[in-house]
């Protein structure tokens, strides 16, 4: 997941288009065979990684703030 700038403004109802309400979105990518990145669609995206619509909202906000980094946790099976 990637947060990428707006490539193309529409005309709003704005003149700067810094005041647009959106600056930012987002491309979902998986890996391929070879390791290279492929664009996907949000859907598959969260179907390959089994991640809820209101999981993928969260992390989205996180990564467009700047807050999200990746933390690898280690769960212990309790006997």
């Amino acid at each position: 997941m990637q947060v990428a700038e707006i490539s193309r403004r529409r005309h709003g109802k704005y003149e700067d288009p810094s005041e647009s309400r959106r600056q930012r979105t987002l491309i979902y990518t998986i890996p391929n065979e070879e390791g290279e990145h492929v664009q996907v669609c949000r859907n598959i995206f969260r179907n390959v990684f089994g991640v809820s619509a209101r999981h993928l909202q969260t992390l989205k906000n996180f990564k467009k703030q700047g807050k999200f980094q990746y933390e690898d946790r280690l769960v212990k099976a309790s006997r």
